[in-house]
């Protein structure tokens, strides 16, 4: 049988009057944690300076989520924005490609009066000093 001892005497208690007193303990714990004794108790300093730390750590870790989100969401406007380019510079390469054909300048030569000769250009070399 446990016993306790009180400044005065020494008590036999039965375990089911221990178990009593336990829960009665826990009770009081919880009741002095919903009324924030510890925040004005002696060591309330300590505790105080905990919360804040908390407090410090749960803002900043609001703000990184906050910035990875604003990251993500750039990232998916600028892979769009990406996307439409790649498209308008398939477009636009194939434009050129298109008007650069021979086929088409001759065409569009004609049209202004140029005609294609009838032999090939001689090609002209010059002798340069060393």
């Amino acid at each position: 049988m446990p016993s306790y001892e009180l400044p005065n005497e020494r008590i036999c208690l039965t375990p089911y009057e221990t178990d009593k007193i336990k829960i009665k303990n826990k009770q009081m714990k919880i009741w002095s944690i919903i009324k924030a004794e510890y925040l004005i108790n002696e060591n309330a300093a300590k505790n105080w300076l905990f919360l804040i730390m908390l407090l410090v750590m749960g803002v900043s870790i609001i703000n990184l989520s906050h910035q990875a989100d604003a990251k993500v969401k750039k990232i998916v406007r600028l892979n769009k924005e990406v996307k439409a380019l790649r498209s308008e510079y398939v477009e636009l390469k194939t434009k050129v490609i298109k008007k650069k054909m021979a086929s088409r300048v001759i065409q569009k030569m004609t049209e202004k009066g140029f005609v294609t000769p009838k032999k090939q250009p001689v090609k002209i070399k010059l002798k340069t000093k060393k």
